[in-house]
């Protein structure tokens, strides 16, 4: 997907969305029904090595494999480093959003103004935070 990034504003899925949507059954599609602005979902190299190196068993190792098949069809952000420390640093100055489940990054970016992306009842995306700001 080419677009000029003028006019659009960076959705970042962190690892724990892209895992917790998969096992909740809820199409990444569907973020478009929580943003209601231009927006591009990118995945970060930093969260697609951590998806490849996590290891559970079950149906979470399930959940991680698709995973890790649904973060190839988004386009790439270049990050690097501790996946959290990067998506709050980079979001702070891109004005982008951040899908997280992670509760205490969640909190860490709604004290910096940087919007939240997250799975309420483990059926649809919610978007909080200054997202009005972007």
């Amino acid at each position: 997907m080419v677009s000029s990034p003028s006019d659009e504003t960076l959705v970042i899925l962190d690892t724990n969305f892209l895992i917790s949507a998969v096992k909740f059954g809820i199409s990444l599609d569907a973020i478009a029904d929580a943003v209601p602005f231009r927006h591009r979902v990118v995945v970060p190299e930093n969260v697609r090595g951590e998806l490849a190196v996590l290891s559970f068993s079950g149906a979470d190792e399930r959940a991680r494999r698709l995973a890790c098949s649904l973060a190839c069809l988004f386009d790439s952000l270049e990050l690097s480093g501790p996946v959290d420390a990067s998506l709050v640093a980079y979001a702070e100055g891109a004005r982008a959003i951040v899908a997280t489940n992670d509760r205490a990054l969640r909190r860490i970016l709604r004290s910096r103004r940087v919007p939240v992306l997250y799975i309420r009842n483990r059926s649809h995306f919610v978007l909080d935070g200054a997202y009005q700001n972007i």
